[in-house]
C-alpha cells in the first residue's frame, strides 16, 4: 500500500518542519538491529518448533508474534504484559522491521497464551529448548573460554501467583516474591536460569545448577574463573569448586564474625586513591572446614568515593577511624 505524501509543512527559522503518514517509532533503530540479529539465529523457526502450545483458533494470532511481544516488552524495560503499550507507538513500523502482520495489544492476550504453559513438563520441555539455542548462540560466536558468573535476584508479585512466597524481598519487604537463580558468561550471555520460591536462599542446589549450566555450554567450553555473589557461600559449593580445581571469586556475607577479623587487620595497602585492600586466613568451626582458606578485604573511603560500594559495618559504627569506610569480603 503507498502512502500519500502530505504537503503539509512550515519552517521555523532555517528548520523546515513537515509531517508524514509513514508509520514511525522511536524503537525502529534497535528494533532492525534486533530484528536481524533474530533473523540470522532463526529465532520464528525456534519459536514454532519450540514453544509447548498449540493454537486452535483462527482469532488467536500466531505463536511467534506473542513471544516477540514478550521479548520486546523486555527489552525496552518491561516487566509485567500490561508494558506491552509501552512500545506500541509505531507499532507499524515494528512489524515492517520484525516482518509479521500483526501483535498482541491487550495484556490478557499474552496471559491467556503463556497460561497454557501449566505442567512441570512443558515448562520443562520450553527450558531445554531454551537451552539448545543458548548453547548454539555461543557456538555461533565461537566462545570457547570466559568467565561464568552465578546470581540471584528477586522478583516481587502481586496477586496470587503460584511458587510466590514470602522471603528476603529488600525493596518490597514482606511481599511475596519468586528468587531465581542464573548463570551468565562475562561476555553477557545468559546460559541457564532457575526459577524459585521466594523463601529459597540464593545458593539452593548451587552444585546441580552449575553443573547444568556447564552441560549447557557444550564439552568444549572452558571455565576460566566462577564468580558469585555472597548468596553462594556454601561450603559443600565451596569444596566441590575446589575438588574439580575451578578457580572462583566468591562473595562474602559480612558476619560479625568477620568484622571482629576485619577490625584487628592492619596492613592495608592502598591501590588508588580511598581504595585499600588487604586478606587473612580464615576457618569455621565446622568438620567440613578443613583448612583456612584465604580471604580478601576491599575497604573504599566514602569521603573521597560517596557512590562506593559495600556496605558500613555495625561493629564499627563507634569507631572513628573506621566508620567512614565501606567494606566488601571475598573468598578466593
Amino acid at each position: 500500500m503507498k502512502h500519500k505524501k502530505l504537503n503539509k509543512s512550515h519552517r521555523v527559522k532555517q528548520v523546515k518542519i513537515a509531517f508524514t503518514n509513514k508509520p514511525i517509532t522511536a524503537w525502529g533503530g534497535i528494533g532492525s538491529l534486533i530484528a536481524q540479529f533474530l533473523e540470522r539465529i532463526e529465532f520464528r523457526e525456534w519459536t514454532e518448533s519450540s514453544i509447548p502450545i498449540k493454537e486452535t483458533s483462527n482469532n488467536s494470532g500466531g505463536i511467534y508474534e506473542k513471544v516477540l511481544s514478550l521479548f520486546l516488552t523486555v527489552l525496552v524495560g518491561g516487566d509485567r504484559f500490561s508494558h506491552l503499550s509501552w512500545w506500541g507507538h509505531g507499532v507499524e513500523a515494528i512489524q515492517v522491521a520484525f516482518s509479521v502482520k500483526w501483535f498482541p495489544a491487550a495484556a490478557s492476550t499474552m496471559t491467556r497464551f503463556w497460561g497454557k504453559i501449566n505442567k512441570q513438563s512443558l515448562a520443562n520441555h520450553l527450558g531445554d529448548k531454551a537451552r539448545a539455542l543458548t548453547k548454539m548462540i555461543v557456538e555461533w560466536e565461537g566462545i570457547t573460554k570466559d568467565n561464568l558468573n552465578l546470581d540471584s535476584t528477586v522478583l516481587t508479585r502481586y496477586g496470587n501467583q503460584e511458587g510466590a512466597k514470602k522471603g528476603y524481598n529488600p525493596k518490597k519487604r514482606g511481599r511475596p516474591s519468586h528468587h531465581p537463580i542464573l548463570a551468565f558468561l562475562g561476555s553477557g550471555h545468559v546460559v541457564n536460569i532457575r526459577n524459585r520460591p521466594g523463601d529459597t536462599f540464593s545458593g539452593h542446589q548451587a552444585k546441580d545448577f552449575f553443573i547444568q549450566s556447564l552441560t549447557n555450554l557444550g564439552d568444549n567450553f572452558r571455565v576460566r574463573r566462577v564468580l558469585c555473589d555472597s548468596g553462594f557461600y556454601n561450603i559443600d559449593f565451596i569444596n566441590y569448586l575446589e575438588s574439580e580445581s575451578y578457580r572462583y571469586i566468591m562473595g562474602v556475607p559480612i558476619w560479625q564474625i568477620f568484622q571482629r577479623e576485619i577490625q584487628r587487620l592492619k596492613d592495608w595497602e592502598q591501590i588508588e586513591e580511598g581504595i585499600d585492600i588487604t586478606e587473612f586466613k580464615f576457618e569455621h568451626i565446622d568438620n567440613k572446614w578443613t583448612f583456612p582458606r584465604r580471604y580478601v578485604v576491599v575497604r573504599q573511603e566514602i569521603a573521597k568515593r560517596p557512590k562506593a560500594s559495600g556496605k558500613q559495618l555495625s561493629l564499627f559504627q563507634e569507631i572513628e577511624e573506621l566508620k567512614g569506610y565501606r567494606y566488601s569480603l571475598m573468598i578466593t
